[in-house]
C-alpha cells in the first residue's frame, strides 16, 4: 500500500503466461521479458497446452515456476475451466484419491481444495436436492470455516458434487481439515 501511496508501484498489472506446449529457452525468454518491463508476478494459463496436466506440462510448469523463483517474481495459476481451483477441468475428479487433495502454496499461505461426488439415491427432484445441497454446504461452512458450492451436475437429481475450499497456515492443517471433511456426518 505504501508503494501505491508513494505512486512507486512494483506491479500494476499481471499478465498473463500463456502455455501452448513451448520449448523451454522461449518459456525462459517470454518470463524475461515480462521482468524486464518491471513486472513481478504473472498468471500461468495453463489449459491451451496440448499436455494439460501431463508429463510435458508439469515439465513446463517447473520451468516457470524455476525461472520466476531466480527472478524473485511471484506466479498465480489459472487452472480450471470453471470456479474452484483444484478441478483441474474434470480431471482431478477421475484421479487417484492423492491427487484430488491438493495444496497450491505461495509464501506461507495454502489454499487447499477438494472435490467430492455424492450418490443420494433417496432424492427424487431437484427441488429435494437443492435443500440437502443448502443443508451440506451450510454445515461445511459453519463446522469447517471454507469456502463450499455445488460445482458440476446441477441438473441430476441423485449426483451432488460439491467444492471445498480453505486458506490454512500449513500442510499439517491442509491435511487435517481435509480429513475432517471427508468423515463429516
Amino acid at each position: 500500500m505504501n508503494e501505491y501511496l508513494k505512486e512507486n508501484p512494483a506491479n500494476y498489472m499481471v499478465p498473463f503466461l500463456w502455455m501452448h506446449g513451448e520449448d523451454e529457452p522461449r518459456l525462459r525468454e517470454v518470463i524475461g521479458a515480462i521482468h524486464q518491463s518491471g513486472i513481478g508476478a504473472l498468471c500461468v494459463e495453463s489449459r491451451p497446452h496440448p499436455d494439460f496436466l501431463g508429463p510435458k506440462w508439469w515439465q513446463d510448469m517447473d520451468v516457470v515456476l524455476d525461472e520466476c523463483k531466480k527472478r524473485g517474481m511471484k506466479i498465480w495459476i489459472l487452472d480450471d475451466e470453471r470456479f474452484l481451483t483444484g478441478y483441474s477441468a474434470g480431471r482431478a475428479a477421475g484421479s487417484p484419491h492423492k491427487y484430488r487433495r491438493i495444496a497450491y502454496v505461495e509464501a506461507k499461505m495454502i489454499i487447499a481444495a477438494i472435490t467430492f461426488r455424492l450418490h443420494a439415491p433417496w432424492v427424487h427432484s431437484l427441488k429435494e436436492k437443492r435443500m440437502v445441497v443448502k443443508s451440506l454446504v451450510a454445515q461445511l461452512q459453519n463446522q469447517f470455516h471454507v469456502s463450499a458450492a455445488e460445482i458440476d451436475e446441477q441438473d441430476a437429481h441423485q449426483i451432488i458434487v460439491i467444492g471445498v475450499a480453505a486458506i490454512v497456515p500449513h500442510n499439517a492443517m491442509a491435511d487435517s481439515l481435509m480429513d475432517g471433511i471427508l468423515t463429516i456426518k
